[in-house]
């Protein structure tokens, strides 16, 4: 069919929605179908399509465990499950992932810590985001239950190390690992869930925070010399915090140095103030919201695209939750947002927050424990479709700018029917996957003021020669009086 039958073919109609959050839960899953008990996840383009893709470690509540999975991003709004043909089929209890390039090929490869004596596993990339286990050439035996593991940098050789819990791991470059932990770590044992990496103390190495399930003893800080021996400055903190999970460091108040939040298990959770030399204060009783939610992982990053770092609090795990949302007020204040998350209970052991649909915004992933894993999508420049296109039925396409708590623009409406092509980037504009001989524009359309949104309600025909036929969906958002033109995410959908 070619490119221009798709307006003859398709009846369109604007209205204006009712108010919406923020964040939106496609009532179409983005993630596939899956009950795994995830414990941590790690995200990153693993492929090299230029789209993030999601690692979930995956614990299991009984040994063995069970197999961890791997999600490719689609590149229009939603995820594959490759975990099949592109990872190991090993069934393990793992507690901690991390991605990195480890041989300095470009691609991403990847960590996964075992726990209850079993292995721990280094699988390396082949650069299509196929993994091969190399743990027994270039992996020292690592048989410590591991809950937290990051790939760092700690020596400024340029290749990325490994810190697991209190185990320090040395890259050669090539990616083959030397356990240097009785020389470069401190000697005493860590009991850590979570961990934080970055400079703390502002002389340009990457140090080390373990939070403890503890009440009594203060999380763990390691200083690190600069070639990657570590030495212990826990009486840096504040107090003890009981810390389920991976937490965050970010510079909240905007001082230049890096602070902390330290979400707490069903006990309040702690915002601590750096001075700028690693030693922090605890301001949690004056800049954060009462929070004692029952809670494993947490993450950092601006929501709203003002200029400030605000935190997603994650809850559930064993105990259901909602998410919260934090939104900072620019000098490390922080109130809920009630408002800018859907109303959803997960049991959520763990998330993170990254830019999923490349329409420069941060979307929100959830690794539930037993139950759906979960995307919400940040609504800032974003489209989407809440049922598929059937024919002989309306097809409601939605196209939002700032959602709550912006004021109305313009968007120009575009469509194609042709598969997606290669990711193309325009600076400062955005990026697309539509092959762009191929697009149609379909009009320009105004968002309303209170819900940031603007909607095209469609007539397919009847006909069984449409089933199949892609409509790959975009706009194109014009803010700031006309200043600014910004792409929003490109959105996928097929006709039944």
């Amino acid at each position: 069919m070619h490119r221009s039958s798709a307006v003859v073919l398709l009846h369109l109609s604007a209205c204006s929605l009712v108010a919406q959050a923020q964040f939106v839960a496609p009532l179409r899953p983005a993630l596939p179908a899956d009950l795994s008990p995830e414990f941590k996840i790690a995200v990153g383009d693993v492929d090299g399509d230029g789209f993030p893709d999601l690692v979930c470690a995956n614990m299991g509540g009984t040994l063995p465990g069970a197999q961890n999975t791997l999600y490719r991003n689609d590149r229009l709004g939603g995820f594959v499950d490759a975990t099949a043909t592109h990872l190991p089929q090993v069934v393990d209890w793992t507690g901690a992932v991390a991605l990195g390039d480890i041989d300095g090929d470009g691609d991403l490869d990847l960590f996964f810590g075992s726990g209850s004596g079993q292995p721990s596993r280094l699988y390396a990339n082949d650069g299509t985001g196929r993994f091969t286990d190399v743990s027994a050439a270039q992996l020292p035996p690592i048989t410590r239950t591991l809950y937290c593991a990051k790939m760092v940098d700690i020596d400024h050789d340029g290749d990325l190390d490994i810190v697991a819990r209190e185990k320090v791991l040395l890259n050669d470059g090539l990616g083959n690992f030397t356990d240097v932990t009785g020389i470069h770590a401190p000697s005493a044992p860590i009991s850590a869930w979570g961990m934080a990496v970055g400079d703390v103390n502002g002389d340009g190495h990457v140090d080390v925070m373990f939070g403890l399930n503890s009440n009594t003893v203060p999380p763990v800080l390691w200083l690190n010399n600069g070639a990657g021996v570590f030495a212990a400055a826990s009486g840096n903190l504040p107090g003890p915090v009981y810390v389920g999970g991976d937490f965050q460091f970010g510079d909240f108040d905007r001082d230049g140095d890096l602070d902390v939040f330290l979400q707490a298990y069903a006990r309040p959770s702690k915002l601590w103030l750096n001075d700028g030399s690693g030693v922090f204060t605890d301001v949690s009783a004056t800049n954060l919201p009462a929070l004692t939610a029952f809670s494993y992982a947490s993450a950092v990053g601006d929501l709203d695209l003002d200029g400030d770092l605000d935190v997603v609090l994650f809850v559930g795990a064993n105990v259901a939750g909602q998410t919260l949302i934090l939104r900072n007020n620019g000098a490390a204040v922080f109130a809920v947002d009630a408002a800018a998350a859907p109303v959803a209970t997960m049991a959520s052991s763990c998330g993170a927050l990254a830019d999923l649909d490349l329409d420069g915004d941060l979307d929100l992933v959830f690794g539930n424990w037993n139950t759906q894993n979960a995307v919400w999508w940040n609504q800032h420049r974003h489209c989407h479709a809440a049922a598929a296109p059937t024919p002989g039925s309306p097809y409601s396409v939605t196209f939002a700018s700032q959602p709550g708590y912006g004021p109305s623009t313009t968007v120009l409406i575009a469509v194609s029917i042709f598969p997606p092509g290669p990711l193309q980037r325009f600076p400062s504009h955005g990026s697309t996957v539509l092959q762009l001989g191929t697009v149609v524009t379909l009009g320009l359309g105004t968002t309303a003021v209170g819900s940031g949104e603007f909607g095209f309600v469609m007539a397919i025909p009847n006909g069984t020669g449409l089933s199949g036929m892609p409509l790959l969906w975009q706009g194109v958002v014009v803010e700031q009086q006309g200043a600014v033109l910004s792409l929003t995410n490109v959105f996928g959908d097929r006709v039944l």
